[in-house]
């Protein structure tokens, strides 16, 4: 689980790196999908109030590489929120490899 930080318009990319758990060596993501959502409530029925549903954009999939970047309008909310990342693997099963608090703090530059 891992909190999330960032300030109020800041578009840049939110960079993950996927590794295996237990050799820690990074994971070939060649052909996988990712998706961040952001959401209001920890634990929401639908995805009707997320504040940001972000498409990943793999950078280096064989070193395993994702970059998440808000629109304007998605970094244009200030709060304590939670997010998860959910990564589609060849097989099309889905897999939660991340989640937690996401707070986006008012910046006084936009």
């Amino acid at each position: 689980m891992t909190t999330i930080i960032r300030r109020r318009g800041d578009t840049r990319p939110y960079v993950i790196q996927c590794v295996d758990k237990c050799s820690g060596d990074p994971v070939d993501i060649t052909g996988y999908g990712f998706l961040m959502a952001v959401d209001p409530s920890k634990e929401p029925a639908s995805s009707s109030n997320n504040i940001a549903q972000m498409t990943g954009i793999i950078t280096d999939a064989a070193n395993g590489v994702v970059e998440f970047t808000p629109s304007d309008v998605e970094a244009d909310n200030v709060g304590n929120f939670f997010y998860d990342i959910q990564w589609t693997d060849l097989n099309s099963k889905d897999w939660t490899i991340d989640h937690g608090k996401y707070i986006l703090k008012q910046d006084i530059a936009k």
